[in-house]
């Protein structure tokens, strides 16, 4: 929040931003400028109160079920998207840290880029893949962790070319996004002198700089352990329930489905190579959350079908609800 008003407009933030960078707050200097300039847009309506842009973060963020659910009634249909749906809005992750960080209100770029992507590959629709490649871009903005969810793409690129049928799709994919996400940082380069490849190398130093001091005044295992935490934190935020539900479709041999969740399995594990961070899963890898909880939405949704009951899924939501209390109550999540 302190951050807001750096530059004296957004266009302002966007060209000094490295000359401001060393006086951004912890946060801000270890991504680009997309964060504030979110926050400066909000805070035109709510103001630059800490609650009023937390209410205005909560309400933003919310608008993610839109494209999540498009994306998962595209892949499953009507009944396993609005099941997907309840646990995304379960997720402890989603709960505990939507109204302390602003990392939710990444999630509707994420999501509308995986919605317009899939739309796309599985269309052969120039006019989605272009706009994809305008919301992909526009995560890079955010976040240069967001640009991991391109390893998705290319899995998914991948699995694509091995059908005949589809590959003309993969193709006009892969065109309509490289040529929109390149003339999207041409503009901003265009309108603000904004340089990417400049900012991502000060992101990085920072990043390193933090990790040293890290490691100076609260020590912390080495990288190579939390290629092993990372995924247990994000697994236990992402709802004990959902995440063995998602593990088993991932690796259930009668799926009919079952190329489409080998590939979010790769991806996610090409995720917890490329989270860098020693820690902090359980809110700054709130990404990831899509790729756990729609392999657990499609198992549920099979459950409940099969057995003529909702049963499963009430329960389900109900332990995610007890989950939520708990790891409030006796982990004090709030920051």
């Amino acid at each position: 929040i302190s951050d807001i008003g750096v530059g004296g407009s957004i266009r302002g933030l966007f060209s000094d931003y490295e000359k401001y960078h060393d006086y951004l707050s912890m946060h801000s200097k270890v991504h680009p400028p997309g964060p504030i300039a979110i926050l400066w847009i909000m805070s035109f309506v709510v103001g630059r109160t800490a609650l009023g842009l937390s209410l205005a973060t909560m309400a933003f963020g919310s608008l993610s079920v839109i494209p999540f659910y498009l994306w998962v009634r595209d892949l499953f249909g009507f009944r396993a998207a609005i099941q997907s749906t309840l646990l995304y809005i379960f997720v402890p992750t989603i709960v505990l840290f939507t109204a302390t960080s602003a990392d939710i209100a990444f999630m509707p770029f994420v999501l509308t880029t995986l919605f317009l992507f899939w739309r796309s590959i599985t269309r052969g629709s120039l006019r989605y893949a272009l706009a994809a490649g305008v919301t992909y871009a526009l995560c890079s903005f955010i976040s240069f962790s967001l640009v991991g969810i391109g390893s998705f793409f290319g899995f998914v690129g991948i699995w694509k070319l091995t059908d005949h049928a589809s590959r003309a799709q993969v193709v006009v994919t892969a065109i309509g996004m490289i040529i929109t996400v390149l003339l999207t940082h041409c503009l901003i380069w265009l309108w603000s002198g904004f340089n990417i490849f400049r900012v991502f190398e000060l992101c990085r130093q920072q990043f390193v700089t933090d990790q040293i001091n890290l490691d100076m005044y609260d020590p912390r295992y080495p990288s190579w352990v939390f290629r092993i935490l990372n995924p247990l934190c994000w697994f236990y935020f992402a709802g004990i329930p959902i995440s063995v539900l998602a593990l088993k479709q991932i690796f259930s041999r009668e799926s009919d489905h079952r190329a489409f969740f080998i590939v979010i399995g790769i991806t996610l594990v090409a995720f917890d190579i490329l989270y860098l961070a020693r820690g902090e899963g359980e809110r700054s890898a709130m990404y990831i959350i899509p790729f756990v909880v729609i392999p657990a939405g499609c198992y549920l949704t099979d459950t409940t079908q099969r057995s003529g009951s909702m049963q499963p899924l009430t329960v389900t939501l109900l332990f995610l609800a007890l989950q939520c209390w708990f790891t409030e109550s006796v982990l004090y999540t709030y920051w």
